[in-house]
């Protein structure tokens, strides 16, 4: 015989309309969860007697009960033995309440009375259930495998095989309402500039795909450069009450939290095609000379060896440029970054203008670092920290674990899908597993941790994903 567990309700000393909620919200608690149907059986009793008189049952049955605390103060004595008891109170919780529940040991404490009429409370109905299903199934554990307690990996999101978008660690749970709610608010803020640099990347971009062959010839042409980085600024000239103020954006967070994603998600919603006008270029880890050749070009002369380069900045213009970690940029990149926050000049070694070259653009820069604490500190310019226009903030993956589930199903097809593998399932103590970690590494180190649990899976010929192939 398979194990079951056994709910008693006591009903002596709850009313008809407790014992009537409880045993509902038990009843669709048993019939939504499958792997629960048929394991499961609810009773409601007078009293502990009646309970007492069915006996012990077969060894695979497990006995939990549902008692208040005024019944089970008067009858403690009689229920010495028992392990298993969910407790009840009326009106307020108060001292003998919580007394009583140490004496019995009870997993669980609720007020009764929130769980239905006038003081209904979901939040309280929905702990209820979250505790009974926890203790249900490791009851349960003790006579099946984990597999029994499982779900289908697309069980809180469905992703498709040609699905491009990964915003989904951007799904507006709680904790990122305030961050999603700022970002739509920018969003809107800056689509009039936004739709400007379209007009302006339009005439210019016949331009900078010559300026760009001119990068990669072997006979560079510095004067058809020139000629050519004139002819943009005469347009952004023409265009100048558009871009009088450049529209910069920071966003802040801990690493691997999802700052990338967000550039690019504002950058899609402002019209930018991420293939042609969006450029991610990493700050961390790269010479301070070399950075700041890349980001704004040199032309011949510039220092011995150098050559034309066009630089990002101008080579993105009319386009939006991510600058990642910007918190890791030497004294060099800020003051010429200053400048063209300034008015949007970018300043090329070499070049026969020493005021450089008017470049409108879009520019999202990022830092894992609190730049005004930086700033206090001598190691960030405050007056750059000031020239952004908006900055936003994104949570920690600890601090989003009420849509926890939802990033665990869509990035199990999503690595599924990657690696080619068969995995349809996922243990809910894998699960549980992990729910149970902080995620230093936050949304990256989940991806990697999700990945590896697939590879596990996959090396043992299984199609779900158990506690074991989690490694944390």
């Amino acid at each position: 015989m398979a194990g079951k567990v056994e709910l008693f309700i006591i009903s002596k000393s709850l009313k008809e309309e407790d014992t009537g909620a409880l045993k509902n919200i038990l009843e669709s608690l048993i019939q939504n969860k499958a792997d629960l149907r048929d394991k499961v059986e609810l009773f409601v009793e007078a009293g502990y007697a009646e309970v007492s008189e069915k006996g012990e049952g077969s060894k695979e049955t497990v006995r939990i009960l549902l008692i208040s605390s005024g019944y089970y103060e008067a009858n403690c004595r009689d229920m010495e033995n028992e392990k298993n008891i969910c407790m009840f109170f009326k009106d307020g919780l108060t001292l003998d309440v919580v007394r009583h529940a140490q004496e019995c040991g009870a997993f669980g404490v609720f007020p009764v009375d929130r769980f239905y009429g006038e003081k209904k409370e979901y939040a309280e109905i929905a702990r209820f259930e979250t505790v009974m299903k926890r203790v249900i199934r490791n009851k349960l554990a003790s006579y099946y495998p984990e597999s029994e307690f499982s779900k289908s990996i697309d069980w809180k999101v469905s992703k498709v095989d040609d699905e491009k978008d990964d915003y989904l660690s951007l799904f507006a749970d709680t904790s990122t309402h305030e961050t999603m709610v700022k970002t739509r608010q920018v969003i809107r803020a800056t689509s009039v500039y936004s739709g400007c640099l379209k007009d302006f990347y339009g005439k210019v971009e016949s331009n900078l795909k010559k300026l760009r062959e001119l990068e990669t010839s072997e006979k560079q042409n510095t004067r058809e450069a020139v000629d050519l980085l004139k002819e943009i600024e005469k347009c952004s000239t023409k265009m100048e009450p558009s871009f009088r103020k450049p529209v910069t954006i920071l966003l802040t967070g801990p690493t691997g939290c999802g700052k990338t994603l967000l550039a690019e998600y504002i950058a899609s919603e402002l019209g930018f095609d991420l293939s042609k006008r969006f450029a991610k270029i990493s700050l961390v880890n790269t010479p301070e000379n070399l950075l700041e050749n890349e980001l704004f070009g040199t032309f011949e002369g510039a220092f011995t060896g150098a050559k034309f380069r066009v630089g990002k900045m101008v080579s993105m213009a009319g386009s939006a440029v991510f600058l990642d970690e910007i918190g890791e940029i030497g004294a060099s990149v800020q003051a010429k970054l200053l400048t063209y926050l300034d008015d949007l000049r970018v300043i090329i070694d070499g070049y026969s203008d020493p005021r450089g070259v008017k470049i409108p653009l879009l520019l999202i820069a990022a830092t894992n670092r609190d730049l005004q604490l930086e700033a206090k500190r001598g190691n960030f310019r405050n007056d750059l920290y000031q020239r952004f226009s908006y900055e936003i903030k994104i949570p920690a993956l600890k601090e989003r674990m009420s849509d926890f589930r939802y990033m665990i199903s869509y990035l199990l097809q999503k690595k599924n899908i990657e690696q080619s593998a068969g995995v349809v399932r996922i243990s809910l103590k894998a699960i549980e597993k992990l729910e149970s970690h902080d995620y230093p590494g936050n949304f990256r180190e989940l991806e990697r941790v999700l990945k590896t649990s697939i590879m596990n899976a996959e090396m043992d010929e299984r199609n779900i994903v158990l506690s074991e192939d989690v490694v944390i």
